[in-house]
């Protein structure tokens, strides 16, 4: 039986944004993603996936805040509503960290979140503020 996140790799043509600092860093997302994965797939110790959770919450939290502060240069219109989802996401992958911390059991709905932050929010909703950069005059990238 194939794993259901199989898809969790980087895909420029797919999760692009031709936003090369802000690609990079969703590189880097979809890389922790993928090791979390891969640690639980493999039942690797609770030390581990744990680390590895950890480090996902916390590349995370430092992504939002790089991918806000772009959404604020370009003076992005809903820069409000954007950054409640980011924080809906980190309140909800802590509390599946949380979870993990007391029970040393990762479950399977938090393989369907990541699925829908990956596929939802990556896929769909930056590329909202992606093409209003790509409308911006004048043009402004994200640097870093």
């Amino acid at each position: 039986m194939a794993s259901r996140l199989e898809f969790i790799k980087w895909d420029q043509a797919r999760y692009g944004l031709d936003i090369p600092a802000i690609d990079r860093e969703h590189e880097t997302l979809v890389g922790l993603m993928a090791t979390v994965h891969a640690l639980h797939e493999a039942q690797s110790d609770s030390a581990a996936l744990g680390a590895a959770l950890r480090d996902l919450v916390a590349y995370a939290r430092r992504h939002f805040a790089a991918e806000e502060a772009f959404m604020a240069r370009i003076g992005y219109t809903d820069l409000t509503g954007h950054a409640l989802l980011h924080q809906q996401i980190l309140e909800r992958t802590g509390a599946f960290a949380a979870q993990f911390e007391r029970s040393g059991v990762l479950p399977s709905e938090f393989f369907d979140f990541l699925s829908i932050w990956l596929n939802g929010h990556i896929g769909d909703l930056d590329a909202q503020y992606a093409a209003f950069a790509a409308e911006a005059v004048p043009v402004r990238t994200a640097t870093r």
